[in-house]
């Protein structure tokens, strides 16, 4: 009998497992609960997280029983990706649905296409999040932690408000770094930028400053590689998602935009303090 815990199965893993197995199975047009269950137990194994040894992927979920906690993650994040609409039940009509069979539905085959942490487990998106940005801000944090949890509790506009916010803090850190790399006119368009809390102004100046440290050669490539896309996804996190949902008569937030913003920050606020930290180590210019 398996011991009474396994910490090595977190619903983070078992959700990252399915989430791989669905999208090998999403152009089905019907899926088995069993398949869905064979390809999660072939997915956990080729990450190390086998519960036997063998490539009797489908005889090893078999075995579980009801007594192994796997079994219960499993079930734990199958109900996930139900309630969350990732699949649909196949109709039993005139009967209740058949719950032996699904069929990915179009928000689910985009799910399936995703890499790194879950989003649906919030403890693992976050503790991911810790580890890619140590030092991450305090108030960034909270931020995430109320974005994450909304979403995972399907309250769309408080989500996209909450990573709104994060993404605006950091945005202001930045503009606040570059400041100390920066001098002439576009320092003072930056401070202006920022006194006057003018966002596009202060994400035009933020570009017009890193650009001008890029073809100075000023900013290793190390640095900078991306730069653009990240810091644009933080500014559309602001401009559409937060802003959205704050004015929602001409909103659009939907599970689906925000997963997506979601799913940028990581790397996006990565990339900032990136930028962040090569303004602080190293010594003062002007461009």
């Amino acid at each position: 009998m398996p011991p009474a815990t396994t910490p090595a199965f977190t619903l983070g893993a078992v959700l990252g497992a399915m989430r791989y197995a669905l999208g090998s199975l999403a152009q089905q047009n019907r899926i088995s609960f069993g398949e869905l269950m064979e390809g999660t137990m072939r997915e956990l194994s080729r990450v190390g997280l086998s519960v036997e040894p063998g490539d009797d992927f489908k005889g090893a979920w078999q075995r579980l029983t009801d007594r192994h906690p796997l079994a219960f993650v499993l079930i734990e994040a199958y109900s996930q990706i139900a309630t969350l609409g990732y699949i649909v039940h196949w109709p039993g009509t005139p009967n209740s649905p058949n719950l032996n069979w699904f069929r990915a539905t179009e928000r689910g085959k985009q799910w399936s296409l995703f890499a790194g942490p879950a989003i649906e487990d919030s403890d693992e998106f976050l503790a991911a999040l810790n580890a890619l940005i140590p030092t991450l801000d305090a108030v960034v944090k909270q931020y995430m932690v109320e974005a994450v949890e909304t979403y995972n509790r399907r309250v769309w506009f408080a989500s996209a408000v909450m990573v709104g916010a994060a993404s605006e803090k950091v945005v202001y850190m930045l503009a606040d770094a570059l400041l100390l790399k920066t001098g002439g006119t576009d320092r003072k368009l930056l401070e202006k930028a920022i006194k006057e809390r003018s966002l596009p102004s202060m994400f035009q100046q933020i570009n017009k400053v890193v650009t001008g440290h890029i073809n100075s050669d000023a900013l290793p490539y190390e640095i900078h590689e991306g730069s653009e896309p990240h810091l644009l996804s933080l500014f559309e996190a602001i401009r559409k998602q937060r802003n959205d949902a704050v004015h929602p008569t001409v909103g659009e937030v939907t599970p689906e935009t925000v997963r997506l913003t979601l799913s940028a920050f990581p790397s996006a606020c990565a990339k900032a303090y990136d930028l962040m930290d090569w303004c602080q180590s190293t010594p003062a210019t002007s461009i």
